[in-house]
Order: C-alpha cells, then sequence, then structure tokens
C-alpha cells in the first residue's frame, strides 16, 4: 500500500515510461454537455509492475501489443453557467496549456471534481502554492479526504471554505452524482453524468492498460487495495458493457472516451473516434 503522495510520486516516475507529452483534444456532445478531452501524456506502464496470480499467463497477455498503453486524461464538461474539470492533471502549466486550446481560462471554471487525490488527478490544483482556479469550489469524496497522508495536503488550506466534502453517492449538482468506487484508494470515486436521454461515467483509476480490460483480475502495484480494485472492477465493466452510458477515462488511451463492450471472457474498449 502507498504511504503518502510523496512516495505515489516517486513511485509513479519510475513505473511509466513516457511516449509522449503533448496536449490532444477532442470534444463530442454527451449528456447534454459539450465534453472535451485533454490528453495531457501518453506513455506505457513497465510491464514488471503489473501482477496477476499466475506469473506465465501473465507475461502472455502483457505480450499482446500494447496490452500495457495508457495516458494522462482530464476531462471537462460545458453547459450554461457550469464550466466544470474533472481532475487536474499532474500540474498547473499542463492543466492550463490544455484549456487555453479550448479557449477556457482557469478563472472560468467554476467546479472541480476530485476522483482521487493522487498527484496525477490533483497536481494541477495548485501553481506555486497558488490557487490556479481562483473561482472554483472543488468537490473531494470524504472518504478520500480522510486518508492519513491526505488530511495535510495544501489543497485543503488553499482552496479553503471552496473545498467541498461529500458523501457517497452524493449530487454535486442536478445531472452530476458521485459513484463510489473504492479500491485504487479508500475514496476512489467516479462520476455519472445524465441528460437528454444520455449518460457518461467519468472514472479515474478503474483501469489502468487494456490488459486490465482483456483480463480484469490483472492489476498494478499502486492499487493500493488490490482485491477491492478488482472487484470493482469486475462490478462497472459487468455493469456498463453492451449498455448506452459511455466512459470516459483517465488512463483510457485513444481520447478516453468510449464504451465498454464485451470480448469473450473479457471487455474491450471502444473508443470514439474523433
Amino acid at each position: 500500500m502507498i504511504k503518502n503522495i510523496a512516495v505515489f510520486l516517486l513511485c509513479l516516475l519510475l513505473l511509466l515510461t513516457p511516449l509522449q507529452a503533448a496536449v490532444n483534444i477532442f470534444s463530442v456532445d454527451l449528456a447534454g454537455y459539450k465534453m472535451t478531452s485533454m490528453v495531457i501524456a501518453e506513455m506505457k506502464h513497465e510491464k514488471k509492475y503489473f501482477r496477476y496470480h499466475d506469473a506465465k499467463l501473465l507475461q502472455k497477455y502483457l505480450d499482446m501489443p500494447d496490452s500495457n498503453a495508457s495516458a494522462i486524461n482530464v476531462f471537462f464538461a460545458e453547459y450554461g453557467k457550469n464550466k466544470i474539470l474533472f481532475d487536474t492533471g499532474t500540474n498547473a502549466k499542463s492543466i492550463t496549456a490544455a484549456l487555453k486550446e479550448i479557449n477556457v481560462k482557469p478563472e472560468d471554471v467554476n467546479i472541480i471534481c476530485i476522483t482521487h487525490m493522487h498527484y496525477d488527478h490533483t497536481g494541477g490544483l495548485l501553481d506555486n502554492n497558488k490557487r490556479t482556479f481562483p473561482n472554483a469550489a472543488v468537490y473531494i469524496p470524504k472518504e478520500e479526504a480522510d486518508i492519513d497522508e491526505n488530511k495535510n495536503s495544501d489543497i485543503f488550506s488553499i482552496y479553503g471554505k471552496d473545498v467541498k466534502l461529500f458523501p457517497r453517492n452524493a449530487e454535486i449538482i442536478p445531472g452530476i452524482r458521485s459513484v463510489p468506487t473504492f479500491g485504487h484508494t479508500k475514496g476512489h470515486t467516479s462520476y455519472l453524468l445524465t441528460g437528454k436521454g444520455q449518460s457518461v461515467l467519468i472514472w479515474g483509476d478503474i483501469l489502468h492498460a487494456p490488459v486490465e480490460f482483456a483480463h480484469p483480475d490483472v492489476y498494478l502495484v499502486y492499487d493500493a487495495y488490490s482485491l477491492q480494485t478488482i472487484e470493482t472492477r469486475k462490478e462497472i465493466l459487468k455493469k456498463y458493457a453492451g449498455t448506452g452510458t459511455y466512459i470516459a477515462g483517465a488512463h483510457l488511451v485513444s481520447y478516453g472516451i468510449g464504451k465498454i463492450k464485451r470480448e469473450q471472457n473479457g471487455y474491450i474498449f471502444a473508443p470514439l473516434k474523433k
């Protein structure tokens, strides 16, 4: 189990092999929102950090092309006065550059929904110990804020009363509800957007790479609670595979927006095409 953010940051730097550092943009109208995926980076997870009960089978799975491909995506949803970020990526420079590509200023963002407090999801909140987003309310799951290593985060002191802690299954605003998807961290949470006959589930780290779609029992060493991670993943995949619900995943390739489809004994991610 990862004990603190500093250790996690070091682990992540060791685990990820960067392939591309760029801001690629994909926008689509879904559930009444103009949704934009901003690809902050593309990379591959080092294969030696995947885990499975059968080492030989795991190696076979990982030998498949792009089995370990991953990305860092940040999602932006806009409807009327609401300009909403789901996580903020690794740092302020990257997220503000991405927002600039879609003509959004940091001060325009009024809601930020955090899936969990690992630095690659919250790093963009602060810029030299100042608020990157001066007018935003930051929604953080209560269970995530209660983790010992998160309690003293500068996010709480710098954003102050604009940090909004919420219980599981909370309504953030009409049309957006939280979905507890615990496992990767103690309070890992997804967000379900509904409207105009459509729905989108925005998740953080339910999965990190295609091999986990095909073989949901595979996990990575930085899933804090591996058994719960696998259980939650299987529940989500089963619930949403073959349905009309779209998925937006922070570490999914091809801009990270698409649908889950069943395939043999596992699943595949079918991304929307740009």
